[in-house]
Order: structure tokens, then sequence, then C-alpha cells
């Protein structure tokens, strides 16, 4: 018996380890808000989806270059579609007023309009599980000095956090995301009331001049 029990005190100690050790090492992204089935989604778990490579030129609003990169991730939409939004009784059933809000570790937050995620190319807007740098065909040490190429070579070896979100339409890159934690589906207007009239009349209306 004692060596029974020994050998289960083991097994719960391993099983208990490994679950945290997966835990640790697998952040997990939170998917909430206007769904009829919030889960959370690891990194091993994406990488499980199929997946799309999209290109992303890395520049930011303060004209700050961050390096340009293949990425390797699972269109956003296909995460929503798995969730199964689900307005509020509302007398506007549509979906087309409903925002995703991706919010990362650090606080940081991304807002997305539901119709460039659901109405453009899935390949648009992606959630990133790993990148691959686009390296100069030649070694730029040949025919620069360092202080000429170091600016758009040294970004390209730079550390990202994943998962990512991806926006790859933009102009600037400031909406992509590092270290992504939550996905929300947000409904703009929960409580909006429609007046439905008998017949389509207006007792006036105002002319402005140009």
């Amino acid at each position: 018996m004692r060596k029974v029990a020994l050998f289960f005190c083991l097994f719960l100690f391993v099983c208990i380890y490994s679950i945290n050790g997966w835990t640790a090492s697998s952040p997990a992204i939170s998917i909430t808000g206007v769904v009829k089935q919030p889960f959370n989604v690891t990194s091993e778990d994406l990488h499980r989806f199929d997946t799309v490579s999209v290109r992303l030129d890395e520049i930011t609003r303060d004209k700050n270059y961050h390096g340009a990169f293949n990425y390797l991730g699972v269109p956003l939409k296909t995460l929503l579609e798995l969730a199964s939004i689900q307005k509020e009784e509302t007398d506007f059933s549509k979906l087309i007023d409903l925002a995703i809000v991706v919010r990362n570790k650090d606080g940081k937050q991304t807002i997305l309009s539901w119709g460039e995620v659901f109405y453009r190319n899935p390949a648009d807007i992606v959630i990133a599980v790993s990148a691959t740098p686009i390296m100069p065909f030649r070694d730029c040490k040949n025919c620069h000095q360092p202080e000429v190429y170091e600016r758009w070579y040294n970004p390209l070896k730079r550390q990202i956090g994943f998962p990512k979100l991806v926006v790859t339409k933009d102009f600037y890159t400031d909406r992509s995301l590092e270290d992504i934690t939550n996905i929300e589906v947000v409904d703009l207007h929960p409580k909006m009331t429609v007046q439905k009239l008998s017949e389509l009349f207006s007792p006036k209306f105002p002319l402005r001049a140009l």
C-alpha cells in the first residue's frame, strides 16, 4: 500500500508540474465579450490552426523603423467565428456596430471595427505566432559603413512578443500589438431603440444653405 501511495503522490506531482509548466510557457489569449462561447487559446493551440503568411514593414507614426518581417498567424476572423458572436436583444440586430478591442499584457489596446475584420480579406488582420525577418540579399558590410546600415539592420534582430496582433493594411503600424492577452467583442449600442413608423413620413425637414 505504501508503494501504491508513493507512486500516486509522484504521479500527482508530475501532473501538477507539467500543467504549471505548460501554462507558464504558453501565454493564453482570452476571447470574451458579446460571444456565446468565450474561450482561452494558447500559442500551441494557434499553431494547430490553418495559418496564413503576411508581410509587415513596421514604421510607426513617430517615423521610427522597427524592421520588416514575414509573420505566420491565424486570421482574427477565424477566432471570432469560433467564439460565435451573439448580440443582446436590441432593435438593431445586425453586427456591423460591434467593435473588437485587443489588449496586451502591458495594458495597451487596439480597437478594430467590425467591418475591417469581417468584410475585408481575412489575412489582412491576423494573430501571429512566429516571424521571419526579411534580410538584405547581400551583406551590408561589403558596401556600407556601420553607421549607415545598422539603423536598418538592427531592428531585424529584435525580440518580438507573441502572440502578436498584425494589422497589415494600415499606413503606420501602431495598431499592431505584441504580447496580446485579451480579445473582447464590444457592443457599442447595447440599448439602442428604434422607433418604427407605420408609414415613412416626416412632417418637416431642415434645409441648409451651401
